[in-house]
Formats: structure tokens, C-alpha cells, sequence
């Protein structure tokens, strides 16, 4: 069992761990005597790889920052790996939550928050990052432009990540808040969110609202904001989450809203709800059929598909990430070649991003299903 913590009277942000299910803690280590906000420790599922992660003070706001052990136990607490290294021209800074997890090809991802300075150089929090060695960073969603936050709920807050073992798919879950969805007392109610991704997190689909359920202008104990949220790690087809039902906004302890008894609630959310696509989704057919992977993979410009089979017409669809049809051509005897040029059915250009294309053969249904990276 892995722990880390920070002493708000010292400053010092410490780690410790026990071999014995909690009886007996081994050590307790100094990490940092400094300005940290948060610290979170995850543990990779196929190995003894272990990570700590914090947010850290630099002199433009904050940092990401993480240490690994490669077997879980011996640290360099002198040599952190920081993976934003904000300066002043990136009008950007992390902030407080932060969450980490490793897939089970013992990869290790990162969500934090990434503030944005507005006009007068004040961070409000404005996207959701998500950062791998392999993937590099991307933004997963961005926030409403005022939430009327509360001290310790931002405009995006609370995030954790899943991973399905099965077929590398990663999750995000998050709170969101909006103005337009705020208490009688002026602090906004919070939804939960939730967006995949198929590629390792290089991108993600749109995100989903998971809990709908606004009540603008309300006074406890009729609010509902669905807040401090928690994803399990493994994801089986189904997303398990638990979250606090507030049935007011704020923190009260915090002079903010008003004492509520809550519920903590659990909700189970299908995979398919996020990514609806499955690269698996093929049908038997009595003839011989083949669907060729696009080349070149990847592609920034044009791409070439081939069909070949027994049968007389088809269409060849392209999806994004989200499902959504993006292009289609129509297969006959003499066109088994198609090129697409990464555009959409008005001609526009299409954004970089994982593809998915399938031929759904007249008569028979979807014969194969095959996805393709578009880079620029």
C-alpha cells in the first residue's frame, strides 16, 4: 500500500508504505518542503512500476510533475520528470486535481487541469489535459467560460481515469460546472462528464454528459450537483463510478451554501455510450471477402482503400472516433478502389484524428470494420 500526503502545517509533502496490508508502515520519506498542491500515487497492473504524481509551485503557478520507481520501491525523490514546464508565454498553469493511471501495457497516464489566463492574466481553469510519454498532451474538454466556482470545485475538477484491459480503451471522468446551472447562493451545480479514447489518448471522443440533471436558482436541500466523482480503474464493458449527490452546491464548512445530508450514489455507464464504434464489429459472410488496411497509415493527404469479394455492391463508410459518418462511397464491380482525400460529405476538410472505416455489404450488413490515423 502506497501512501502520499501533504502537512499543511510544514509544507512537506511525504510518501510511506506498507508490506502488510496497512499493520506496520515501513518508512516516511520527505518528497518536497515546498508550495505542492496535490499528490496522487498509482500502481501499474502488469508490473511494480509505481508513480507519484504532484502538482508543483513554479513562478508562473504550476507544474506536473512525477517520480516512478521501476519496482515500487526504490525512489529519487532529487530527480522528478516534469511534463509541462510552463513558462509565462504559454498562458497556461495546472492547478490542484490531478489523477494517474497505467494500462496494462504498463504506459503511464496523466490527467490534470490546464488554466487558462484570460485578459487581465488571471488563470481560470479552462481545459482538460491528458499526457502519456507515447501520446504526448491533448485536450480531452474544455469548460465553460465562467462556472461561478467554488474554493475547492473548479470549472473542471475531480477527474480519475479507467482503462479496459481487454481492448486498451482509456476513460476519463470528470465534474464540470456552469453559470447557466447555479444555486440560489451563487455557486454553480455540478454534472458529471465522461469522453474515450481508442488511441492511447493521442484523441477523444466528444465528451458525454453522464448525470443531466440541472436545477438552476435552487436552495438546499434542493440542488443536485453531482460532484467529487470516482472511476474504477478497470473498466469491463462497464463504467463503475461513485460520486457525491450534493444537495447543495459549495461547501458549507467553507461558507459556502448550506449543511445537506448527501447521498453517494454509484452508476454503471456502458462503454459502447462513449465509443460506439468497435473495431470488431463484423458479420459471417458465405463468400470470400476482404477489406484492406489503408496505405499509406497514416496518411495527410490522400489514403487508398481496396474491397475485394464476391458480391455486387457495397458502401465503404468512414467514421470519426464518436460514430458519427463522415464520408461514404458507393462500391461496384468496377470501383473496388476508393481514395479519400480526408474530407467530409460537404467537402470540408476533417481534423487529425483516429478513423474508422467500414463496408457494409447490401444484403448482408457491416463485413468488416478498420480504423486509420489521419496526421496534418
Amino acid at each position: 500500500i502506497h501512501v502520499v500526503c501533504r502537512d499543511y502545517n510544514s509544507d512537506n509533502s511525504g510518501y510511506s508504505v506498507s508490506a502488510d496490508n496497512g499493520e506496520l508502515w515501513e518508512r516516511y520519506e520527505i518528497i518536497y518542503s515546498t508550495d505542492i498542491l496535490s499528490g496522487v500515487v498509482c500502481t501499474s497492473p502488469v508490473s511494480s512500476k509505481t508513480a507519484v504524481i504532484y502538482t508543483l509551485a513554479n513562478s508562473n503557478g504550476y507544474d506536473v510533475i512525477y517520480f516512478e520507481a521501476p519496482n515500487g520501491d526504490d525512489w529519487d525523490w532529487g530527480s522528478p520528470v516534469n511534463i509541462t514546464n510552463f513558462t509565462p508565454s504559454d498562458e497556461m498553469s495546472a492547478w490542484s486535481d490531478i489523477d494517474g493511471i497505467y494500462d496494462h501495457d504498463d504506459n503511464l497516464h496523466i490527467l490534470y487541469q490546464g488554466q487558462l489566463a484570460d485578459a487581465d492574466g488571471v488563470y481560470v481553469v479552462g481545459e482538460l489535459m491528458h499526457w502519456s510519454a507515447a501520446a504526448g498532451h491533448s485536450s480531452i474538454a474544455s469548460s465553460a467560460e465562467n462556472c461561478l466556482p467554488s474554493n475547492y470545485n473548479n470549472c473542471i475538477c475531480k477527474m480519475s481515469l479507467g482503462v479496459n484491459p481487454d481492448n486498451g480503451n482509456i476513460f476519463a471522468l470528470w465534474a464540470e460546472l456552469n453559470e447557466e446551472d447555479a444555486s440560489a447562493a451563487g455557486y454553480s451545480n455540478g454534472e458529471l462528464y465522461a469522453a474515450g479514447s481508442v488511441d492511447g489518448g493521442a484523441t477523444w471522443g466528444p465528451k458525454v454528459n453522464l448525470t443531466n440533471s440541472p436545477t438552476p436558482g435552487c436552495s438546499p436541500p434542493n440542488c443536485d450537483s453531482d460532484i467529487y466523482s470516482s472511476l474504477a480503474e478497470k473498466v469491463d464493458g462497464t463504467l463503475h463510478i461513485m460520486y457525491v449527490d450534493d444537495d447543495d452546491a459549495g461547501a458549507e464548512w467553507n461558507g459556502e451554501g448550506g449543511w445537506t445530508d448527501n447521498n453517494v450514489l454509484y452508476l454503471a455507464i456502458d462503454e459502447g455510450d462513449l465509443i460506439p464504434l468497435s473495431v470488431d464489429e463484423n458479420v459471417d459472410l458465405p463468400f470470400e471477402f476482404d477489406l484492406s488496411q489503408n496505405y499509406p497509415n497514416p496518411f495527410n493527404a490522400n489514403t487508398v482503400i481496396t474491397v475485394d469479394g464476391d458480391f455486387d455492391s457495397g458502401t465503404l463508410a468512414i467514421y470519426n472516433i464518436a460514430g458519427r459518418l463522415v464520408n461514404n462511397f458507393a462500391i461496384k464491380d468496377n470501383n473496388r478502389t476508393i481514395t479519400w482525400d480526408g474530407t467530409d460529405l460537404a467537402g470540408e476538410v476533417v481534423a487529425s484524428g483516429t478513423y474508422f472505416y467500414s463496408v457494409n455489404v447490401d444484403g448482408f450488413g457491416t463485413a468488416s470494420v478498420k480504423k486509420m490515423t489521419l496526421l496534418k
